[in-house]
């Protein structure tokens, strides 16, 4: 059996503030998504290309969404941090304490749900 993590890319864009909310989410259709060693900073990586993370120690396997905006990464038990390449730059809005990425636990013969929000566009 195969473990890995699976997911949704979503574009976030327009008013979100509650009570009044007007925004629109759409799929991100054809977006990369990297897994990487845990614990990264996101301050540090924040300016990494993809080509950039492929060539590095941390990268893992990477993926691209398809035209719902979804995803599937195979992968060993562990803990991983999994980031979407928004406009060609790194992108996670989720953080731990200091910049450091959330990471995500892969259990053994188990698939993880980790959606990604792109709010970049978006007001809350």
């Amino acid at each position: 059996m195969s473990a890995g993590v699976h997911g949704k890319v979503t574009k976030h864009t327009g008013n979100f503030m509650p009570g009044c909310a007007t925004g629109t989410k759409v799929p991100h259709a054809s977006i990369p998504v990297v897994a990487l060693a845990p614990l990264l900073n996101s301050q540090t990586c924040g300016t990494k290309t993809l080509a950039d993370f492929k060539t590095s120690p941390e990268f893992v396997c990477s993926t691209v969404t398809d035209a719902n905006g979804v995803y599937k990464l195979t992968l060993s038990p562990g803990e991983y941090t999994v980031i979407a390449m928004i406009d060609g730059k790194p992108y996670l809005n989720s953080y731990n304490d200091g910049w450091i990425w959330t990471t995500v636990v892969v259990p053994e013969n188990s698939f993880v749900e980790w959606n990604i929000d792109d709010t970049s566009a978006a007001y809350f």
